[in-house]
């Protein structure tokens, strides 16, 4: 049974009895990684993925229903071996011709315009602030002068120096986790504190 499968501007007849094995924009896959990386591509739409299940659905010894539970990747690797074993083939077809149509000037009609409402504005995304205190574990003071290594959310380390509070603060930092990495000018034992 011969299929069409479409792909931006090109378009490949499926045969899936093997009939096309001389025809001259015959595709002959001899490595099944291609020929995957070749199927993946029909995918991105729904309709033509569930062209690629049908044609397996011709070709597997399981029920139509066990295909559907199956995951694209499984998919479409069956199928790149039927594609490199020959038992599948896919011919290539010229870009489909698109026409163009013409219309007639018509007479003008009075039409009042109607401007359209401005596109919604994205919110922005939320920020976040930390605040960090150093303090003398013993005396419980804040300790002022520190040099703190913090790597923010997104993975970028930056140092901060703690004010004389014993404080770091950071504003406007995006979701995530920020992470203590060294500490640095005192002789410090855990002595952060998280306020």
């Amino acid at each position: 049974m011969k299929r069409t499968l479409r792909y931006q501007h090109q378009s490949f007849q499926i045969d899936s009895s093997a009939g096309l094995g001389g025809a001259k924009n015959c595709l002959i896959f001899d490595d099944i990684e291609l020929a995957g990386i070749f199927l993946r591509k029909f995918l991105i739409e729904e309709s033509q993925a569930k062209i690629l299940r049908d044609i397996l659905a011709e070709h597997s010894l399981h029920s139509s229903a066990s295909l559907w539970q199956q995951s694209d990747s499984q998919v479409i690797d069956q199928l790149a071996i039927l594609l490199t074993t020959g038992r599948l083939r896919f011919e290539e077809y010229p870009p489909v011709a698109t026409s163009v149509v013409t219309f007639a000037p018509v007479e003008a009609e009075e039409v009042e315009y109607v401007p359209l409402a401005p596109a919604p504005k994205k919110k922005p995304a939320e920020k976040h602030w930390v605040k960090f205190q150093v303090v003398d574990d013993v005396s419980g003071d804040a300790v002022a002068g520190v040099t703190v290594e913090i790597k923010l959310p997104g993975g970028k380390s930056k140092k901060y120096k703690t004010n004389n509070k014993g404080e770091i603060e950071i504003k406007d930092l995006d979701s995530g986790t920020c992470d203590i990495m060294d500490l640095q000018g005192k002789p410090l034992l855990e002595v952060v504190k998280l306020g």
